[in-house]
């Protein structure tokens, strides 16, 4: 039954005092009637929840706290400490709508072996052309390929989180990867995964408020990509956003792909990003909801994402040797 399923919500925080309150304030609202929240304190230096808010919860909220060791360890420490059959880990900026909780104790029901992500929505008012700023896209109630399991709401029975060696941190950077590294060794291992189009929150994401704030997070997912792609070079085919930003080689690449690369080479140059860039404060003063400042949005990220990748390159070394026969078949490239 549903009803006897205990879930344990595990949320990771650090130096969002405001932006947790939000999250415990939406959680409040839950119609699921038992399940217990633990928040992991991963060394904040701001202002931390006083033992008065955390009693007046109407839900049980244990509040642990670690040495600043990133969100990875941070999620493990509260499934470790945690009672549920059921683990909901959701991100400190994340506010569940009143049914999301219900709803993945639901899916689970009708899929035991299954890990099942919730589908993230913007603010309202961010839902014009700034919604293009947000990593995590919506979907269908449907199965997901590994590369879109996101950890900003994601549902995993206890017993099976366990199983596969809970998160793991594959790159040391941040983004870190985790969420994709668990995911591929979940569907290794069998599992589904699942999106539910009904397990909702509405995600108020830091860097979707100003195009410097994506950037900077972009340019550090690709620096990081190279140690997830050298600790599993099978997946590289797998990661299309990457494909134009690895060295030419050639006899190797199809000759379209080349052209990607040579194409994307004059486009990261200082000049044309400037230029870009120049061109996005424009167009946000005179139409802040066009098309075209999304297709700028994305431009821009991805010249900031190329120049991470290559910063990750002379940091980490080369990557290894891709399957150039199943690379070469997605050539054409988005």
């Amino acid at each position: 039954m549903v009803e006897e399923t205990m879930i344990s919500v595990i949320i990771p925080t650090y130096n969002r005092i405001d932006s947790l309150r939000q999250v415990l304030q939406a959680l409040v609202a839950q119609t699921l009637p038992d399940f217990e929240v633990i928040v992991v304190d991963d060394g904040s230096t701001d202002a931390t929840l006083a033992p008065a808010e955390a009693a007046a919860c109407p839900f049980e909220l244990t509040c642990l706290r670690q040495e600043n060791q990133g969100a990875t360890a941070a999620r493990n420490f509260g499934a470790q400490r945690s009672r549920g059959d059921l683990l909901v880990f959701m991100d400190d900026d994340i506010e569940l709508l009143p049914h999301t909780l219900a709803t993945l104790a639901a899916r689970h029901a009708a899929h035991p072996h299954a890990i099942v992500v919730g589908t993230l929505l913007p603010p309202v008012e961010h839902r014009g052309a700034g919604a293009a700023l947000h990593s995590i896209k919506s979907g269908g109630d449907a199965a997901i390929p590994f590369t879109e399991c996101f950890t900003g709401l994601l549902s995993v029975r206890r017993d099976d989180f366990f199983a596969l060696d809970m998160f793991q941190d594959p790159t040391g950077g941040w983004p870190n990867w985790d969420d994709v590294d668990f995911g591929y060794r979940a569907v290794k291992a069998g599992f589904a995964l699942l999106r539910s189009e009904q397990a909702q929150a509405i995600h108020h994401d830091a860097a979707a408020l100003n195009l410097q704030n994506a950037s900077r997070r972009w340019y550090r997912a690709g620096q990081s990509a190279v140690r997830l792609l050298q600790k599993y070079p099978e997946i590289r085919p797998h990661l299309p956003m990457f494909f134009d930003k690895t060295p030419i080689e050639w006899g190797q690449d199809a000759p379209g792909l080349v052209l990607k690369k040579l194409l994307r080479r004059v486009a990261v140059t200082s000049v044309v990003m400037m230029s870009l860039e120049f061109v996005v404060s424009v167009v946000e003063a005179v139409a802040p909801n066009s098309r075209a400042l999304q297709k700028l949005y994305i431009w821009v990220n991805g010249g900031y994402m190329y120049r991470g990748f290559r910063a990750g390159l002379e940091a980490y070394g080369p990557l290894p040797a891709s399957d150039r026969a199943r690379q070469n078949n997605l050539q054409d490239l988005e």
